[in-house]
Formats: C-alpha cells, structure tokens, sequence
C-alpha cells in the first residue's frame, strides 16, 4: 500500500558477483519505468519516480522482466514516500511542486557480498543534511582506507570498496570494520576479506 496523496520513489538495487552482463526492464502496474543493465560485480541502483496515475488507487505492483543474461537477485527494493509541499503565491504566478523525504532514517546497511575477495557494497541513509564520513579500520583499530569524507544531503548511498588501503594497495585477508559518522549518528559493521 502507498499513500496516494505522497510522492512516491522507487528504488531497486542489484549486485551480481559475476556472471555475464544482465539487462531488465522495470514496469510498475503495467506502465514502463525503464530499462537497466547489472555488470557484473558492480552495485547498480535504479531510480525512478512512480508516476501520480499509478497510484490514485493506494495500491502498486512492481515487476522486473529478464531481457538479457541470467537471473540474479535482487538486493533491495525501497519505495521511498515524500510530501508534497506547493510553493509559490501572488497572481498568475505557476506554483512550484517541491517534494520533501518523510521516510528516510539514518542507517547504515551490512556489506555485500560479505565475506568478499575483491569489491563490496557499502550501502547508508541519511535523514538529514550532514558532514559525513565512511571509513575503514583494521582489527587493530587502524585506519585503512577512508571512503567518504565531505557534506551529503539526505538520502540513499552506496559506497564500493575495492579492498584497497589510502595508498591503492590490497589489504590482507582478515576482519575489518568500517564506521559512518553523521552528525551525532554514528554506527559501525564488521566484514570479512577473504582473499
């Protein structure tokens, strides 16, 4: 169930650790949303806005149709609601629709592939406007390889980590942690590298 009255966005992502190039198109009740291509070890993410003529009745069907290569799952689907706030005034002027988030939290997701040998997906939330950073520390405590490190706006991310350290160079195989700093949010994950 959606709620009419919201805009509402769609996201999937996809991650296939290898295999040939797979190609889907992305219809939601029926009408195309579009069509997109899953490389193989890459994390690729599809956005699209649901249509207002879909979802009139409060109710959406989402379905994911195979053109090319194999099937692979299908990491995450996230329907993302916003309100919609009319801007704008004074005589004949045309208001402006600005849609603000009212379902994002702060969060930060467990890699994929964990345990992984040369890339994973590091995927996080953000509710609010905030100086972020992602890093990765060894079991000793020791700062690895820092990812993200600068001011992010609300919303969904997915960070890759090729295993590499600050000087392009490829960690041993071990435990590692990595740690997302957002204002006062902070969380940390363990993964696993196994070469």
């Amino acid at each position: 169930m959606v709620d009419k009255d919201k805009k509402q966005n769609l996201e999937l992502r996809f991650y296939q650790k290898s295999g040939d190039e797979c190609k889907y198109k992305v219809f939601v009740d029926n009408v195309p949303m579009g069509e997109l291509k899953v490389d193989s070890g890459e994390l690729t993410v599809f956005s699209k806005w649901i249509p207002d003529a879909v979802t009139h009745d409060g109710e959406i069907v989402v379905r994911i149709e195979k053109t090319r290569g194999s099937l692979i799952g299908l990491d995450a689907l996230v329907i993302t609601e916003y309100e919609k706030c009319g801007q704008g005034g004074g005589g004949a002027q045309t208001a402006t629709i600005n849609y603000q988030p009212s379902t994002i939290n702060y969060q930060l997701c467990q890699n994929y592939p964990n345990p992984f040998s040369s890339q994973t997906a590091i995927r996080y939330s953000l509710s609010a406007m905030s100086h972020t950073t992602l890093k990765i520390y060894n079991i000793a405590g020791q700062l690895v390889k820092t990812l993200v490190n600068e001011p992010q706006k609300p919303g969904y991310y997915a960070v890759r980590w090729n295993g590499k350290n600050q000087s392009g160079v490829s960690v041993a195989s071990g435990v590692y942690f990595y740690r997302l700093r957002a204002g006062d949010f902070t969380a940390t994950k363990k993964m696993v590298i196994l070469r």
